[in-house]
């Protein structure tokens, strides 16, 4: 009885592998922006005194309404981080895919903020999904172009308050 159980279970594991291999999927996401905020003469202004990024706000705008950011579950909930040397901040951009020209706010305070707006390229070929931010506006001005030919420029956004 026993052998014919562990011919059973045998046939049953045999039946559940098969010689194909599956490729590994993955997800890109290219969707992050380095902002450097500071005054005209080139000094930081975050953590100064209406610019502290704790009161800092961001909104994602969705079907023409600015979504705040404030996701507790995340590692980021207000979908940025702050780096030093020198002091600036990762925004990790709106790239819904619902949106043609998906934009972010960046509220800084209760009467200044600025607005990125970008153009992404979306696939899911067979072994990776992506999103890949194309071009960059602030403020309706074009500050990045991914798209120019024999270029690697970092995405980087200096705004000056």
């Amino acid at each position: 009885m026993k052998n014919k159980i562990s011919i059973f279970f045998a046939a049953l594991m045999g039946a559940a592998c098969t010689s194909e291999q599956n490729e590994l999927s993955q997800t890109v996401l290219d969707n992050h922006v380095e902002v450097f905020l500071q005054d005209i003469e080139g000094n930081t202004l975050f953590e100064t005194p209406g610019f502290e990024t704790s009161n800092t706000r961001t909104f994602y705008m969705l079907n023409g309404e600015a979504v705040e950011n404030n996701h507790l579950n995340y590692d980021s909930p207000k979908m940025f981080v702050m780096r030093d040397d020198p002091r600036h901040m990762l925004l990790f951009i709106n790239d819904s895919p619902s949106e043609a020209f998906p934009e972010t706010i960046l509220k800084w305070n209760a009467t200044e903020s600025d607005t990125l707006k970008a153009q992404f390229s979306y696939g899911s070929p067979q072994s990776e999904a992506y999103s890949r931010c194309k071009k960059l506006w602030l403020n309706g001005d074009l500050v990045w172009d991914g798209t120019l030919e024999g270029q690697i420029q970092p995405r980087e956004v200096i705004i000056v308050k």
